[in-house]
């Protein structure tokens, strides 16, 4: 029973929400194809609206917009988590009932402090011991160019050799509600494709509202939006980014969230410094 009520956890609390969707959430992506793939069925799925297989109608959700298909899928998630504390507080009040023991009366309980333990590990904030680097740390921004030598644009170079661990800076910008964001990107599509200049906080939870940092303006962002993607498993990726959804201190626009990064490896003189846009959503 209690194997049940987490399999339906799961597949009301997954993104996937086709029983195909459901089936691709269990395999976990190990390499870079995998990876590939699960995103672009998460794509397909938001974007198609709900593919067959589906609870849900395909017509209500294509005529839906994109603010209002993300909402859906938050409230699913959080039917999910619901759902799923409640069918294994039944399962465990059902088998103590059959079976009375002390063990058993912990195991009621059991669920509900799993997912407050789950919410305060994610809440843990990520401390940095040192202040932001910037032009005058030993970065500098300049033209970049790919393996085959296309141009990239601008990108973020170390001027000085840089250790593993070093801390960089958070992920900064313009601070927006996610009406903001579905207003000043695309208000009327069925999904919205997040622009590589914005990044997505989430609080402990995963389901509350996300607040978006907006980095597409120089002059309200800093040096983080001039690294370049690269995937996180490649050798080009320099960086790995942490995830501060919540942290003590006074109010803020950001509510406490943050996206910290931190050099993966050592970096010599001259190398650019890069980071997985993936980690940003």
């Amino acid at each position: 029973m209690a194997r049940i009520a987490l399999f339906l956890s799961v597949l009301l609390s997954s993104n996937h929400v086709s029983f195909t969707g459901v089936a691709s959430a269990f395999h976990f992506p190990t390499t870079l194809a995998d990876r590939a793939i699960l995103n672009q069925n998460r794509r397909n799925v938001r974007d198609r609206g709900i593919i067959s297989g589906s609870w849900f109608k395909k017509k209500s959700c294509a005529q839906a917009s994109a603010l209002e298909n993300e909402r859906r899928f938050r409230r699913t998630r959080l039917l999910g988590l619901f759902s799923g504390v409640s069918l294994l507080t039944a399962c465990y009040s059902f088998g103590a009932a059959l079976n009375p023991s002390p063990l058993s009366t912990v195991r009621l309980f059991l669920p509900s402090l799993i997912a407050v333990a789950f919410a305060v590990i994610r809440a843990m904030p990520v401390r940095v011991k040192t202040r932001p680097l910037g032009l005058s740390d030993g970065l500098e921004v300049c033209s970049a160019l790919g393996p085959s030598g296309e141009d990239k644009g601008l990108g973020l170079f170390a001027l000085r050799p840089m250790t593993k661990g070093t801390y960089l800076f958070d992920f900064e910008g313009e601070v927006l509600s996610e009406e903001d964001l579905y207003r000043r990107y695309d208000e009327n599509s069925t999904f919205l494709v997040i622009p590589d200049y914005v990044s997505k906080l989430t609080g402990p939870w995963g389901i509350e509202e996300p607040i978006f940092i907006d980095a597409s303006d120089p002059e309200k962002s800093n040096l983080a939006r001039y690294m370049n993607d690269a995937p996180k498993d490649s050798i080009d990726c320099s960086t790995i980014s942490r995830r501060q959804r919540w942290s003590f201190g006074p109010p803020s626009a950001t509510k406490g969230r943050a996206i910290r990064y931190f050099l993966s490896r050592d970096v010599a003189k001259g190398e650019e410094l890069s980071c997985d846009y993936n980690d940003r959503t």
